[in-house]
């Protein structure tokens, strides 16, 4: 059977692309972080992709073990990166840039 157009023409959610990029600035790999989370790396990929949608037990899990708010990745709210030299990067909420 072929594939169908929904399949074909998924869009990556804005959503999913932040907890993208805010994985790989943690130096996680997918298989790390989903671990971190109790998770298989397919279902975190999916994650990830936008073909599925974590649980609120998920989404503070993520939150916490990235140290961003669940803010931040579904409103997009604005960035900036932390350098303390005594810890390593991590994301910070600054609110809207507007």
């Amino acid at each position: 059977m072929a594939k169908t157009a929904k399949n074909r023409d998924h869009v990556q959610p804005e959503w999913a692309k932040r907890l993208q990029a805010a994985r790989l600035l943690s130096g996680l790999s997918q298989t790390q972080f989903a671990k971190l989370l109790g998770l298989s790396q397919q279902r975190y990929g999916q994650y990830e992709t936008g073909k599925a949608e974590p649980n609120v037990q998920i989404w503070i899990a993520i939150s916490e073990k990235l140290q961003i708010s669940v803010d931040f990745i579904m409103k997009g709210r604005a960035l900036a990166v932390s350098r303390n030299p005594n810890s390593p990067p991590s994301l910070i909420d600054i609110g809207n840039a507007a």
